[in-house]
């Protein structure tokens, strides 16, 4: 169909719509929650709640409404019209959550279980109560993610990625009917210890889903084990994912009708035939769904309606093109690994994906003092990175080859992950930061001279060492958590400024730029960050603010208190960060206030998985 008569085609649908969206559920309330442990403390705690909150937002991607709280809180949660329980790495689970459990399941309640070694928990899932076996592939290497097993549950991805080079190996206690619905695969092809089971419990990752390959994979097999337990929140998930779909694809539509004519009516003339294909096909995919759904099968209606929200996001992003003005600004992203994406398998691969999305600088992880995987000398090889040589050197050759320029994301002071005896020498050299009861953390004293010499001299390397055009300096301030030591923006302003006087030195054509909090002064304030005054005294090209907020209102607030410097300012968007989970339209329409606002350039975070799959589609038609 096109044109005028696919709008036609559209008015028939009106009705089928409707029926559809009235079906959704949700008036008795979620039928699904996550719970974290706030039992056990500490780092534990925080961990948890971090997951849990992961788990919540990929279950809310499918359409799943799962509010999260903590375990303590288990009875509440499991009551009312709640049926499925996610309880992620619920270590703390004590003696009354048991009870709760067994009360939840007496009611008919199911558990979905992201990686424990609880007794309680174990106990109720029916497998036996000792310690886990620890697995390594027998091959070498790491385990890579794991493959369903047939007969896997309606709608599961047959593959998911979790890149781990340890498994757990859990048996189950005798006559409780524990099945494996997946087992570990490696990267060499080794099949392992079984990674998700079921039992009439509900079922069980031996490990937590960690940010590996496409999320869109993830909260595929999220929404399809819960339904597995509560087939009827089938009836709520497809059509929520429908109408997320409608109002991304036009803000306020109520019906795919709605939604398609605003698209339609929103394209330039020389772009209707190409949106017009678009349509059709999100119309026979939405049809489709639509004749599934009538017959209450939602869970059957689901590929179609993910294939349908799929093809009508490409018809926005191709109905409504970035200008050639907005074209001609940098747009950059930072690369999350070293690695390429688990999708692309190469650099080369990647690149050109980069390329054809439009992206012009790609800011690739170097790693830090404490451990690179870009072969900085004197600083300990990431193993995980560096298996197969100098990844870091593999991007930086095949993003230039695409035309890409390439900068090094450098962590200035963040000491994360070094090695335990490197870690003891630099806290024996006095060079790190101590907490309020003088516990050496993991981060570099700005106040040292020591170590801003060895920034200096790391950034030099890197930039002589792969011909880079420019290094990214992040985590250039004092971390968030309070600190024994005084705060001082002399000593950050030293440490960049060192940088500068060493790049300028020994790489003149080397551009200097920083990754920085958006809200200024309150950054100066908080973590020491006056990054206006490097760019008004010169020490970096341009500064890189991480806006990253959940929505464009939000985000032209932020502008606002940097519009005296935005000609030296690249807005950074938060695409799959933590504080905003942007669809590809919304990080489109940021990209587009960014540029017209008057911002030198923007820069995306992250380029991963989900980026290749979602963003570089979407970007290539908003060309």
């Amino acid at each position: 169909m096109r044109g005028g008569v696919f709008r036609t085609a559209l008015a028939a649908a009106a009705l089928a719509a409707a029926v559809c969206v009235s079906r959704a559920a949700g008036a008795d309330g979620a039928k699904c929650a996550v719970l974290w442990d706030d039992r056990s403390g500490g780092f534990e705690s925080k961990f948890s709640k971090s997951r849990a909150e992961n788990v919540a937002s990929l279950l809310s991607q499918g359409g799943v409404d799962a509010p999260v709280r903590p375990l303590s809180e288990i009875a509440a949660a499991s009551a009312g019209a709640c049926k499925v329980l996610h309880l992620v790495l619920p270590e703390g689970a004590s003696g009354a959550d048991s009870k709760a459990l067994d009360s939840f399941a007496s009611r008919g309640g199911k558990v979905v279980v992201h990686g424990s070694f609880s007794p309680v928990v174990s106990d109720f899932f029916g497998l036996e109560k000792r310690g886990p076996e620890y697995v390594k592939p027998k091959n070498g290497g790491a385990w890579t993610g794991y493959r369903l097993e047939a007969g896997r549950p309606l709608n599961a991805p047959e593959s998911i990625d979790n890149r781990t080079p340890i498994a757990t190996e859990r048996r189950a206690a005798p006559a409780r009917g524990v099945s494996v619905v997946a087992r570990w695969r490696s990267e060499r092809g080794e099949s392992g210890p079984a990674a998700i089971l079921r039992s009439p419990a509900g079922f069980w990752l031996s490990r937590p889903l960690y940010d590996d390959g496409p999320a869109a994979r993830r909260s595929e097999l999220l929404v399809a084990l819960t339904c597995a337990l509560h087939p009827p929140i089938w009836r709520d998930a497809t059509p929520a994912l429908e109408r997320a779909a409608w109002n991304d694809a036009a803000p306020g539509s109520a019906s795919f009708q709605a939604a398609a004519a605003a698209v339609l009516s929103a394209a330039p003339r020389q772009r209707k035939v190409l949106v017009s294909t678009l349509l059709d096909a999100a119309r026979a995919r939405y049809d489709a769904a639509e004749a599934l759904c009538r017959k209450g099968l939602y869970g059957a209606a689901r590929t179609n309606a993910a294939q349908m929200a799929s093809a009508l996001v490409r018809a926005a992003a191709a109905a409504r093109p970035l200008s050639p003005d907005l074209k001609s600004r940098p747009l950059a992203v930072w690369t999350a690994s070293a690695r390429p994406p688990a999708s692309a398998g190469t650099w080369e691969k990647a690149a050109s994906a980069l390329a054809r999305a439009g992206v012009t600088d790609v800011m690739v992880y170097a790693g830090s003092l404490a451990v690179s995987p870009a072969a900085i000398p004197g600083v300990p090889s990431d193993s995980a990175e560096a298996q197969a040589g100098n990844p870091f050197a593999d991007a930086v050759k095949a993003c230039r080859a695409a035309g890409l320029r390439v900068h090094a994301w450098f962590p200035a002071l963040r000491f994360e992950g070094a090695p335990q005896d490197r870690f003891a020498a630099y806290e024996k050299s006095r060079r790190l930061l101590h907490s309020p009861d003088g516990k050496a953390l993991p981060w570099l004293d700005p106040a040292v001279a020591a170590n801003r010499a060895e920034i200096a001299a790391a950034a030099v390397s890197l930039a002589r060492r792969n011909g880079l055009d420019g290094v990214n300096l992040d985590f250039i301030r004092y971390p968030d958590a309070a600190t024994r030591e005084k705060r001082s923006p002399a000593a950050i302003d030293s440490t960049v400024r060192a940088v500068r006087e060493a790049l300028s030195a020994a790489v003149p054509g080397c551009k200097l730029s920083a990754s920085v909090y958006g809200w200024h002064p309150k950054c100066l304030g908080t973590v020491a960050q006056d990054w206006p005054k490097w760019i008004d005294a010169g020490l970096v090209d341009f500064a890189v603010p991480m806006n990253y907020m959940p929505s464009l209102a939000e985000l032209r607030k932020l502008a606002d208190s940097q519009k005296r410097r935005r000609r030296k300012t690249w807005c950074g968007i938060g695409a799959s960060a933590r504080e905003s989970w942007l669809s590809p339209l919304q990080a489109v329409e940021q990209i587009r206030f960014a540029c017209r606002f008057g911002y030198a350039g923007a820069a995306l975070y992250a380029f991963d998985d989900r980026f290749l799959e979602e963003f570089v589609p979407v970007l290539e038609l908003a060309r």
